[in-house]
């Protein structure tokens, strides 16, 4: 084989490593922080969180987040379809707010898409724990410590009386 031939077939080779290089240049980085949240409300209390969403590519993203599970009950996603530019960081805000106590559990789904590769989406997975408001209660537990402290003062006063008047 000539010099000349080797240089082709060596060039070749380079040209079709670059090109499967590429192709795996091309891979997406998609970032959905935290990956699993806890909440715990009052019925009678309205919880804010948000998820953090980043776009570490050099293209634009359209961002679609929807919901899976019973969560679509108490919660709703603020503003669920966006665009994030290259190296920006949004949040996906939502709202909790139960009416029911009980526990709630599923997903928020965050696909990705940009118009020249396949969707991706992540998830979050959330469970709320919804309370009943325990405000109305709190004044139960003092009535009767009240009236405990009335008759023992009662009964500490009869007896210094009883004790004072037989002496």
């Amino acid at each position: 084989m000539n010099m000349k031939n080797q240089r082709i077939i060596s060039f070749s080779i380079l040209i079709l490593i670059s090109l499967f290089l590429f192709n795996i240049s091309n891979a997406l980085i998609i970032y959905l922080r935290p990956p699993k949240m806890f909440i715990r409300v009052n019925t009678s209390e309205t919880v804010e969180r948000s998820l953090v969403i980043e776009n570490r590519n050099n293209i634009s993203m359209n961002i679609n987040a929807t919901m899976g599970g019973n969560i679509s009950k108490v919660i709703t996603i603020d503003d669920p379809v966006f665009e994030i530019l290259p190296n920006e960081t949004k949040t996906v805000d939502f709202v909790t707010n139960a009416n029911n106590p009980g526990i709630y559990s599923g997903q928020i789904l965050v696909t990705y898409s940009t118009g020249k590769t396949e969707l991706i989406t992540l998830s979050s997975d959330i469970t709320v724990t919804a309370i009943k408001n325990q405000e109305s209660n709190k004044n139960i537990p003092e009535t009767p410590t009240l009236i405990i402290i009335i008759i023992v003062s009662v009964i500490v006063v009869s007896v210094f009386l009883l004790k004072r008047g037989g002496v």
